[in-house]
């Protein structure tokens, strides 16, 4: 008889054999990051305008400022399709502040205050 070969082949998702992530992983995480702080900047600022900009196509964090100014003098168009997520900007800016809040509670008090109970 003939030898067997299979073809199968063990993808890993989110990290390698040992448990470590990947690099594109990493760099996805820090680009997801970046577009956060963004945002939350943008927010805060009250220059919400500026948000659907993230999705005039292929771009980077340092391409908003020339690109909101191509914008203002009518050379790119704004994008027409937005993630449903980012079509109410007045809805953004609520979960943004909120999630703003939430990063300055005090783990350390609160863990104080739940001892009883936890």
């Amino acid at each position: 008889m003939g030898q067997s070969y299979s073809n199968a082949s063990r993808v890993f998702r989110g990290s390698v054999p040992n448990g470590l992530p990947f690099t594109k992983d990493l760099s996805y995480l820090k680009g997801f990051i970046m577009v956060y702080n963004y945002i939350q900047l943008a927010v805060k600022k009250g220059k919400l305008e500026q948000i659907p900009l993230l999705f005039c196509g292929k771009t980077t964090l340092e391409d908003m400022r020339t690109l909101r100014q191509l914008v203002e003098e009518g050379l790119v168009e704004p994008p027409k399709y937005l993630p449903e997520q980012f079509r109410d900007l007045n809805a953004l800016s609520a979960w943004m502040c909120f999630s703003n809040f939430l990063n300055h509670l005090s783990l350390d008090r609160i863990e104080t205050d739940y001892a009883n109970i936890l």
